[in-house]
């Protein structure tokens, strides 16, 4: 990972969006929270994942819609990365385990580490986009894009 970008489309529902990239035992972490103003129920997430090559133009190689609370649920275990993913998550303090994700309460991440092993990231040295766009009852009301680069190694 190299870089986190957040983005608030609707200051009604969301009160803070706050994620940054930190150096971690040598890897790169994520950290920050989000706060909602509003009990927050019934969101969908798009997820897609972009890879690029220099010159090239990006090849989109996953594109899929999530219930989120269904996700946070365990809904999606017969998906290998979204289990793993959720697993992790449950390892951290507070995190929600089912909608509605509740007002004015920090939704944290301390030094999460995402396990690139478990992605499709196969091709070295490739720039990828991986972007999380979320909505409740149709509407967008944030978006996280994270971006970085494979290597050989």
């Amino acid at each position: 990972m190299t870089s986190i970008c957040v983005k608030i489309y609707d200051h009604n529902v969301v009160q803070e969006l706050n994620y940054t990239i930190e150096p971690y035992q040598g890897r790169n972490a994520i950290s920050g929270q989000v706060i909602y103003k509003i009990d927050v129920n019934n969101i969908t997430s798009l997820l897609t994942f972009d890879l690029e090559r220099e010159g090239k133009p990006a090849y989109r190689i996953l594109s899929k819609k999530f219930d989120a609370c269904k996700f946070l649920e365990g809904f999606y275990k017969q998906m290998p990365l979204a289990n793993s993913l959720l697993k992790r998550l449950n390892k951290m303090k507070n995190f929600p385990k089912s909608c509605p994700l509740k007002a004015y309460e920090p939704i944290v991440l301390d030094l999460f580490i995402i396990n690139w092993q478990q992605l499709p990231i196969y091709l070295p040295n490739m720039g990828y986009t991986v972007t999380a766009e979320f909505f409740t009852n149709g509407k967008k009301f944030s978006e996280i894009i994270l971006k970085g680069k494979t290597s050989q190694s």
